[in-house]
């Protein structure tokens, strides 16, 4: 029988990941480019957070449940931040659940930076063939018991072949 490791330090890293959390919360990120085609976006990575603990495997369901309320809520506190000017601006975050081995919060200038972003997920104009539009918008609510605030969106993907048959991907913000 083979024994996991150990994670060590789980309790500091996560310390730090929510004063991050709350660091990157107090002001929207300023464009570099102004002009009303850029269709830049700033993201926030969250690939530490995995590459630290090995996997989320080794988390309880709670402690994701946790880290993904920390990632719905930094999502509308910036959402909460824009003004008048920045109205444009569309603040998602991407979820995939359950092995959360890729999540990140995008913020995205404009409306042509929203679309582009989805067109990266399209193939030959489809979304992504492993994935289908979810019928189930209540998932996070229910089976995760996370706390959707008001104002923001929620659009979700399940897995529809053998290999991504458990999985699903979730959007969360201002994702029309």
């Amino acid at each position: 029988m083979i024994r996991e490791k150990k994670v060590r330090g789980k309790t500091r890293k996560f310390r730090n990941f929510r004063n991050n959390i709350e660091e990157w919360s107090q002001t929207l990120p300023v464009p570099p480019d102004l002009s009303p085609s850029y269709l830049g976006c700033r993201s926030y990575s969250f690939d530490d957070i995995y590459e630290d603990f090995g996997d989320y495997s080794k988390f309880s369901k709670s402690q994701k449940r946790e880290f993904l309320q920390m990632i719905i809520n930094f999502v509308k506190a910036l959402h909460d931040l824009k003004t008048e000017k920045e109205k444009e601006y569309r603040i998602i975050c991407f979820l995939p659940i359950p092995d959360l081995y890729r999540v990140l919060v995008m913020v995205g200038y404009t409306q042509a930076g929203l679309e582009s972003f989805y067109a990266g997920l399209n193939h030959n104009g489809e979304f992504n063939k492993e994935f289908s539009p979810s019928t189930n918008v209540q998932y996070l609510q229910n089976e995760w018991g996370l706390h959707i605030p008001d104002g923001l969106e929620v659009k979700g993907f399940e897995g529809n072949d053998e290999s991504f048959e458990r999985d699903s991907i979730w959007f969360i913000g201002n994702v029309n």
